[in-house]
């Protein structure tokens, strides 16, 4: 039977669309109410804020300045993590968890519930857990081969970028008893605490550098029948390579058990005290699924940048760190998890070293968060914000490794807008259920088993190559993404949880139409087992390269292999020689006939997530190509209404469909700009809205020609004096030398007559922008842009004196460049003090000036709206 074939009218390309919601906040809310546009607005959807508080120098009257500011620019919290403090502030130091700094501690935690804002905090401070109170026998240990025996010995590992009161060792990352007791001395001297406890404790990535703890043999040969101590010099990479992988993959696996039982236990010491654990588990020696599902909020990381073919984007090389440690399939880990596990909130540390520091714009960001989206985030937290007291000089206190996201820098002028839009795109993303297709099998065993010359294996994110992007799951989970199937991977553990339910494979709150297993040599039999289990029950599976071939490990190697064929062999007669590798059906055509529906969507370069939120569906749909889209594409899933949703602007339109008959999907005509991201919200009725626009070029851009006006409004350190200019260009060089370091915004103006040209309606594209953007005409507001494309939509214009007013802010390196050049002592800090993206002490004084302003050219395109008739002639 035939479905019916849908044709919407879409239209974002930096235009309007009508009915501007009221996104105020309101009370928690776990679900978008399915009659309902746009949910209301909560602290959990608005982006939060790691918090670093130097030296715990805190006192009330800043403090309620500081979080004021925060909920001010459209945080919804704060992840609070003392550390090293500030030379010359010794007075106000106060020492971790003494009286005082209780005290203070629970005056934040009562301004951030007046203030409607969260509160996380470390159970210690800097990161690795640890302090004053570890014992030696509490702390790190690394094993080495020494005269061909196993060698503990002592790390002496300390707590990292430690705050007053908080220095010692770091504790054993796999010893529960150390843990225990570590939290039992957080507990005696928490317990006066009268306020309400933080919403989540905070678990840093994984930076021990332990490899060993007490009792290890005992507990390896508890896993596995053989003495490690018999295998030193393979344990380290030596003799029979055969054996050395084994017997290295045997000491991963233990390793990984015994953190998976710390973070168990760190886990449930926080819900027992009312509080949920955020939890990185990246870094760790360890599964990281398994680690990441034990949290109530994983979370993942951002470090470095990633690139973007969006025109007029800049990556800039001189300012970004030259690895290339940031992935978002990395970034899928966290959220695989969440959606296997059930938990609704997946947590990302965003923006860390995103740029050099004070050169990371808000057009940046905003790629990357969108990336974030695509990658199963949905409750993001900035890299970060340093507490600083309001008479610190500029540019007040600072944390060494941040994207400058405080009051301080030019930015934080126009970052209301740019957390406005995040907190509608995850008012969505954390409502209802993900709604992936395929349950992608990592392969760890195939990495436990690869033999270096230290056993210890870091999954972090700085060595993803090694571990996944690329490697046979990595490879098959970009073709899955390029070919707009959505996935979320799963491990041995989690896999073991899944069942069978009318055709579908489920686990946690997510159900996939099919398993995919990369090709992979060495899988658990319990694996197997489970795989063949789950086929029996009607489930689908799809090897891309035929079934495993052997078991991991050493103990009883001959006898597990022998069990692992015989399984291997059942496995082959129910699913097929035909569905293990077929060189004539490609894994995407096996994919296809398991039922997995692909997004058409990505053949266009267009990216894309869904959401189900009770009978509808969401996508979230992103153009990062070189682009912008302007065509009819098709959407996987069917509906008989549409909604088109900006996160932008909080706008939103009806779609206007037409009925054709076609065996699936639902059809569109969209036009969406590199660079920008729209919601579509597919339902069983209409919403009653007013129909969406759509807007075609009636004509060439024109120029706006005249006499500007710049004006400097506010920042620093002075005031430049106002510029006259017929030109546009950096007001670095059309101004005084006060332009030339200053940092803040300036208001451009001119007066201009309407062209003499027919249109329906007007495109204002700004051209370059140095760098965010306030659109004013004749008085009313317009838009605020903050990313590409820098353009907007206009609707009528005078025909005589239209007065334009543009609001531009730029970066703050060129203020921060004249402090170094002059000499100012402003790096203050203890410990790492303050250092540049390659880990130098920083120094700006040979930066070249940043361009800052309208760069131009500034242009009028006439608009025409082509009708419905004519929309389907374009499209076809």
């Amino acid at each position: 039977m035939t479905q019916p074939f849908r044709i919407v009218a879409i239209a974002l390309m930096g235009m309007g669309i009508f009915s501007t919601l009221n996104l105020a906040p309101a009370e928690e809310s776990g679900a978008a109410d399915p009659t309902e546009p746009w949910p209301p607005i909560t602290s959990t959807h608005q982006p939060g804020v790691i918090w670093w508080v130097p030296g715990s120098a805190m006192d009330r009257d800043n403090l309620t300045e500081n979080l004021r500011q925060l909920r001010s620019a459209g945080f919804g919290g704060v992840s609070m993590v003392p550390i090293y403090g500030v030379k010359g502030a010794e007075d106000h130091f106060l020492p971790y968890l003494s009286p005082q700094w209780i005290e203070m501690f629970e005056f934040a935690s009562r301004e951030t519930r007046r203030l409607g804002l969260w509160l996380d905090l470390t159970p210690g401070t800097g990161w690795r857990i640890g302090g004053p109170n570890v014992t030696p026998e509490m702390g790190e240990l690394r094993i080495k081969l020494s005269e061909g025996k196993l060698a503990p010995s002592r790390s002496n590992a300390k707590v990292k970028r430690a705050a007053p009161g908080g220095a010692g060792l770091s504790i054993d990352p796999y010893s529960v008893a150390a843990l225990q007791q570590h939290l039992r001395f957080f507990d005696q001297n928490f317990s006066e605490l009268t306020a309400e406890r933080p919403r989540a404790f905070y678990h840093d990535s994984f930076e021990y550098n332990g490899s060993w703890t007490d009792g290890f043999l005992d507990t390896f040969r508890q896993k596995h029948p053989y003495d490690l101590a018999d295998y030193a010099a393979e344990l380290f990479g030596e003799g029979d390579q055969e054996t050395a992988a084994r017997v290295q993959r045997d000491y991963r696996d233990t390793i990984s058990d015994l953190h998976y039982d710390f973070v168990t236990l760190l886990h449930q010491w926080a819900g027992e005290r009312g509080s949920s654990l955020r939890e990185q588990a990246h870094g760790a020696p360890g599964n990281l699924l398994d680690l990441y599902a034990l949290a109530d909020i994983p979370e993942t990381e951002v470090f470095g940048a990633n690139s973007f073919s969006i025109p007029g984007f800049r990556r800039e090389e001189r300012f970004v760190a030259p690895t290339k440690d940031s992935s978002p399939l990395v970034n899928r880990f966290a959220s695989s998890a969440a959606h296997l596990s059930g938990h609704p909130l997946v947590s990302s540390e965003s923006f860390t070293w995103l740029r050099e520091h004070f050169n990371t714009a808000l057009s940046q960001i905003k790629a990357e968060v969108d990336l974030l989206f695509l990658s199963g985030v949905n409750h993001l937290l900035y890299h970060g914000n340093c507490y600083s007291p309001k008479d610190a000089t500029w540019p007040g206190w600072l944390f060494y490794a941040s994207t400058e996201v405080n009051s301080r820098n030019a930015f934080w002028h126009d970052l209301p807008t740019l957390n406005s839009y995040i907190a509608r795109c995850q008012s969505i993303l954390q409502s209802g259920s993900p709604d992936n297709d395929v349950l992608l099998y990592w392969p760890i065993e195939d990495v436990y088993s690869s033999v270096q010359k230290d056993p210890l294996f870091f999954f972090r994110v700085h060595n993803h190559e090694t571990w996944l992007t690329n490697t046979s799951c990595g490879e098959l989970a970009a073709e899955l993404s390029d070919r707009g199937i959505a996935y979320d991977f799963v491990s041995d553990r989690l896999l073991g949880r899944a069942r069978v339910v009318k055709g579908k494979v489920v686990c946690g709150n997510s159900s996939y139409d099919c398993i995919a297993i990369p090709k992979t040599q060495f899988m658990p039999m319990a694996t197997l087992r489970q795989i063949q289990s789950l086929l029996q029950a009607g489930g689908q599976v799809v090897f891309a390269d035929g079934l495993p071939t052997d078991v991991p490990g050493l103990g009883n190697l001959d006898q597990r292999r022998d069990t692992f064929q015989q399984l291997a062999e059942q496995v082959r007669e129910t699913i097929g020689d035909q569905n293990l590798s077929n060189e004539s059906t490609s894994v995407l055509q096996r994919l296809v006939s398991a039922g997995v529906r692909p997004e058409p969507m990505a053949q266009s370069e267009l990216a894309s997530i869904r959401r189900k939120v009770g009978d509808d569906t969401f996508y979230f749909i992103v153009n990062q190509s070189a682009k912008d889209f302007d065509d009819g594409f098709t959407l996987s899933r069917t509906a008989a209404a549409a909604v088109v949703m900006d996160p932008m602007t909080g706008k939103l339109g009806q779609a206007t469909i037409r009925n054709r008959v076609d065996e699936k999907g639902t059809r569109l005509y969209l036009q969406l700009a590199a660079g920008q991201s729209v919601f579509i919200r597919l339902q069983a009725k209409d919403a009653g809205l007013p129909p969406l626009p759509i807007w075609q070029p009636a004509g060439d851009p024109i120029p706006i020609r005249g006499d500007w006006e710049i004006t400097f409004l506010d920042g620093g350190p002075e005031l430049p004096n106002p510029i006259e200019t017929t030109h546009l260009a950096c007001w670095t060089e059309l101004g005084d030398t006060e332009a030339v370091r200053f940092a803040g915004t300036a208001r451009y103006r001119i007066e201009f007559d309407a062209p003499s040209v027919s249109a329906d309606g007007w495109r204002l594209d700004l051209g370059d922008v140095r760098e965010s953007a306030n659109v004013r005409l004749n008085g009313s507001p317009i838009a605020s842009l903050v990313a590409h494309p820098f353009r907007c939509h206009l609707d009528l214009l005078r025909e005589h004196s239209n007065v334009l007013e543009i609001e531009v802010t730029n970066l703050s390196a060129n203020r921060i460049r004249d402090l170094d050049r002059r000499g100012v002592p402003w790096k203050i800090f203890y410990d790492i003090n303050f250092v540049d993206i390659h880990y130098r002490p920083f120094d700006a004084s040979d930066w070249p000036i940043r361009p800052s302003g309208l760069l131009g050219p500034i242009r009028l395109q006439p608009l025409a709206s082509p009708t419905l008739d004519a929309l389907s002639a374009i499209q076809g």
